[in-house]
């Protein structure tokens, strides 16, 4: 299940991970091989992860046409600078949702930015069949400056929906030829400009003032231009660009920027915190031991091994994301006795037998299935149609269907 957290051996250690949330959360990066593999509703689509936003064709009320997708991907097509150098067209591909639906939250529609940091342009944004804008993978600060230019991205039928595919022909920041009179690096200068005492120019594509910014970019120019980017862009100099009231390595936008490296190397798994007392950031989160959320598990940072005996105090007293008569440890069962249930690394059918102390014990995967139930993934409304006493996953970890002796009624949480 999702909130559970199990101990695997791995190369002479143990480390804990979340259990059914491998079934269900797709990869950092939004890759995907099925729709399994995604989130939120979100379908794989060209082995991205993207959100389609329902509604079947028609007019009036709720009718409109149904959105989502994305390409996915990362556009690489070589491209020649205007100096005759190549440049990559590439960065992160995106496709957003299209037709006629909601914004995302976050998600600026219509800049051709990636202002989510998911690795798609304009994620969730309308777009018309056969219309196209103006899009821009690369460093936001540098967008416009030099030779840096906008790619394009068309929204595409995806067959179920429509969604903007990939952004295409960008130029952008290459190595900089010093004296030669292009900006290959996209910073305002050529790398021989001379600076003088005279204030930025907010217009001319160039860093005037040689501060490393050039028009927008650059503080000097806040009052003549949008006073807050979409994200933090430039990873130093102390300049809150995003006015999110922190600035730098401090923005969690500067995560992945190399002027941001801690030195810190994740342990595998890489993405939890495998030990809770070892005084170390064992996944590179800035959070360690009993202060990154990782550690609220059973037994752990404070939380009791077992939701029992405090069954009614509307508190997850052991820390595994179910409260009270939610939890199992709180429900009696007869020792001995089998209920199905979702097994927590797969999302499969298993079977989990009530221990001497009256309590369930671990799923455990079988290759059985309730009658009837044809799918090797678990279903709580198959097993309760076939008359069989059935965990209430996705819900909680209690019991329904046809539990009579199985569930001892009465109990902490038996009714």
């Amino acid at each position: 299940m999702m909130n559970r957290l199990y101990l695997v051996w791995l190369a002479g250690g143990l480390f804990a991970f979340t259990g059914c949330a491998s079934c269900e959360a797709p990869p950092a990066s939004g890759r995907c091989a099925t729709d399994r593999d995604c989130t939120d509703g979100r379908r794989c689509v060209d082995g991205t992860c993207v959100v389609v936003a329902g509604g079947d064709a028609g007019g009036g009320g709720g009718g409109g046409t149904d959105a989502g997708g994305s390409d996915g991907g990362s556009a690489g097509d070589g491209g020649v600078a205007p100096d005759g150098g190549t440049v990559s067209d590439g960065g992160s591909d995106g496709g957003g949702d299209g037709g006629i639906g909601g914004d995302p939250e976050n998600e600026i529609c219509g800049n051709g930015l990636d202002d989510t940091g998911e690795g798609i342009i304009d994620e969730g944004c309308a777009c018309t069949p056969g219309s196209t804008q103006a899009c821009w993978p690369g460093p936001y600060r540098r967008r416009g400056i030099g030779q840096c230019r906008d790619g394009q991205q068309a929204c595409r039928d995806y067959g179920e929906f429509y969604g903007w595919g990939p952004c295409e022909g960008a130029v952008l920041p290459a190595g900089e030829i010093p004296g030669n009179g292009i900006d290959e690096d996209c910073d305002g200068q050529d790398g021989t400009t001379q600076c003088s005492d005279q204030p930025e120019i907010c217009d001319n594509n160039t860093d005037d003032d040689c501060d490393g910014l050039a028009d927008c970019s650059d503080p000097d120019c806040r009052a003549s231009c949008p006073s807050c980017d979409p994200v933090e862009s430039v990873c130093s100099g102390a300049i809150d660009e995003d006015c999110d009231g922190v600035t730098d390595c401090d923005d969690p936008d500067c995560s992945q920027a190399s002027e941001c490296a801690t030195g810190c190397t994740p342990q595998f798994p890489w993405f939890s915190e495998i030990a809770c007392m070892d005084g170390q950031d064992n996944d590179c989160d800035g959070k360690y031991d009993c202060g990154d959320s990782d550690c609220r598990m059973p037994g752990k940072c404070g939380c009791q091994n077992a939701e029992a005996p405090s069954c009614s105090d509307n508190e997850d007293n052991d820390c595994d994301g179910q409260v009270d008569c939610a939890d199992a440890d709180c429900e009696d069962c007869v020792p001995g006795t089998f209920r199905w249930c979702d097994t927590p690394t797969d999302c499969k059918w298993g079977k989990q037998e009530c221990q001497p102390d009256g309590h369930w014990g671990a799923c455990n995967e079988t290759l059985d299935t309730p009658a009837g139930c044809l799918s090797d993934l678990y279903s709580r409304e198959c097993c309760i149609n076939a008359g069989e006493c059935c965990e209430n996953y996705p819900t909680d970890q209690s019991s329904v269907g046809t539990c009579d002796g199985i569930v001892v009624p009465g109990g902490a949480c038996g009714g």
